[in-house]
């Protein structure tokens, strides 16, 4: 027996993420691009919440953007600019905000990275107060 229901089925493109169904956006579309042709790295600052300086050498994570191994001079010299966005953000630590921090970090490494590569990775900052 053939039963028509009121509800309509959705006409428009969806996305299938795991167990979630969602529409599909033009913001998603562009990150995904952007994460298949450029790649991303994360960015991870760990930062004396008295002093405001680093607390170690900060570690960077990279997929599909440049091989790490392979390209230990940019790193390092992408480690400069960490140490200087954060310590110069972080000058006053009590009067800090870590978001505006993370925003510094992330335009002063993507900006760096696009220089010395030409590529425009995703770049996630992570600043972890300690």
């Amino acid at each position: 027996k053939i039963i028509k229901l009121p509800m309509k089925a959705p006409a428009e493109l969806r996305v299938v993420e795991g167990n979630t169904v969602s529409e599909l956006s033009d913001v998603l579309m562009r990150d995904r691009k952007a994460l298949g042709q450029e790649g991303f790295c994360v960015v991870v600052a760990t930062v004396d919440r008295r002093t405001g300086k680093l607390h170690k050498s900060p570690d960077i994570i990279s997929r599909g953007f440049v091989y790490l191994r392979d390209n230990k001079d940019l790193m390092d010299q992408t480690r400069l600019i960490v140490r200087k966005s954060v310590e110069t953000s972080m000058r006053d630590p009590r009067a800090s905000d870590l978001d505006v921090a993370r925003e510094d970090l992330a335009e002063a490494v993507s900006r760096f990275l696009l220089q010395r590569t030409t590529k425009r990775p995703i770049v996630i900052p992570v600043i972890v107060s300690i």
